[in-house]
């Protein structure tokens, strides 16, 4: 290969060398397109600021992509249509009561059994109990009997604690 052919080569492959990373760069990494406006003219031209390009003095930089300030918010929308019916729940109790029970282990044995019951007619559908959290003693037994809630607790005498039970109308419960 002659020296001529040699430096033709070199030179073409250094060209398409530099036009590859002159298309590489613009936009830069960001997306950030970089020009050059003249004043005078108003002619524009872009730079590839990756390479070292700048602006001449009689050019102002501009630059493209570049996020704006936040527009201000836009009107409220209409409101949409209705959307459809959905079906029926279940049937639910429309009417409930709460009654409640007090008691206090004794100081000879450390236990005591209280209830709460429910007004005639009802029927307890829940219930629970309430200790003081110091207290040293434990439930043995709280359970529905029917017409209310029954709790028994063992430990230290002299403990007051409070049963609860939520009370339904029969009527209700049958559906009529």
């Amino acid at each position: 290969m002659s020296k001529k052919t040699m430096l033709i080569l070199v030179a073409l492959a250094t060209a398409v060398l530099g036009a590859g990373v002159a298309t590489a760069t613009i936009p830069d990494s960001s997306g950030t397109i970089h020009g050059c406006y003249k004043q005078s003219n108003g002619n524009l031209s872009v730079i590839d600021t990756g390479t070292g390009g700048t602006c001449k003095p009689s050019e102002a930089a501009v630059t493209w992509s570049q996020k704006g300030v936040q527009g201000i918010p836009g009107p409220q929308g209409a409101q949409g249509q209705q959307g459809a019916q959905g079906s029926a729940g279940p049937d639910g109790v429309d009417d409930y009561t709460i009654v409640t029970g007090q008691g206090t282990t004794s100081t000879e044995f450390g236990d005591a059994f209280v209830s709460a019951t429910c007004p005639t007619g009802d029927v307890a559908v829940g219930g629970g109990f309430d200790i003081p959290p110091s207290a040293n003693v434990s439930p043995f037994l709280s359970e529905n009997h029917g017409d209310g809630w029954q709790v028994q607790i063992f430990g230290d005498g002299g403990v007051t604690f409070t049963v609860y039970a939520v009370c339904v109308g029969k009527q209700q419960l049958m559906g009529s």
